[in-house]
């Protein structure tokens, strides 16, 4: 005998109404809701808005938790002859870039760093100077076609673009721009 939930079951809420069925649960269920494709697409991109931006402010909300861990991983490496590179990508770029400000990373500590699709302003990285001039190369990466970072980080800030999205132009930073975004 093969037993076959229902797709729909009562809720506690007390507008009472359905739980998700299978089309909701693709993305399809908004229009469903509203019985029009224009309405339901504009709902499904609204409340998909305020999910983005609510895991976006978590994200952030984790920042100095990520710098705290990178200064211990780099105190836990012995001075050695070796150089030390840090890679950052798109929110781990805060991570570093926070590391640094607060003093996390000793200027002269990592010999390349390097930022790849970065959501982080731009006037963040006023914090690199210091790191230049001690003697670390940076290399920022960004992209004009990464989409993500077009989207997805307006929803996080109240103005202004990730420099992900173009070159930084600070002395120091090696600008390259890759094809591809996120």
């Amino acid at each position: 005998m093969t037993v076959v939930p229902p797709t729909t079951k009562r809720t506690t809420h007390r507008s009472a109404e359905l739980a998700p069925t299978s089309s909701q649960a693709d993305g399809w269920g908004h229009v469903v809701e509203q019985r029009s494709i224009p309405r339901g697409l504009v709902r499904a991109v609204l409340e998909g808005s305020v999910e983005a931006s609510a895991a976006w402010r978590r994200a952030l909300a984790n920042v100095p938790a990520g710098a705290l861990q990178l200064r211990r991983v780099l105190g836990e490496q012995k001075p050695a002859r070796e150089p030390v590179a840090v890679i950052a990508f798109s929110l781990g770029c805060r991570v570093v870039l926070h590391a640094m400000r607060e003093g996390m990373i000793a200027p002269g500590r990592v010999s390349h760093f390097v930022f790849a699709g970065s959501a982080a302003a731009p006037t963040s990285y006023r914090v690199v100077r210091p790191f230049v001039a001690a003697g670390s190369r940076v290399t920022h990466v960004y992209s004009r076609r990464d989409l993500v970072l077009d989207r997805l980080y307006p929803l996080g800030v109240a103005r202004g673009r990730p420099s992900g999205r173009a070159p930084l132009a600070l002395a120091g930073v090696q600008d390259l721009e890759a094809e591809v975004g996120h």
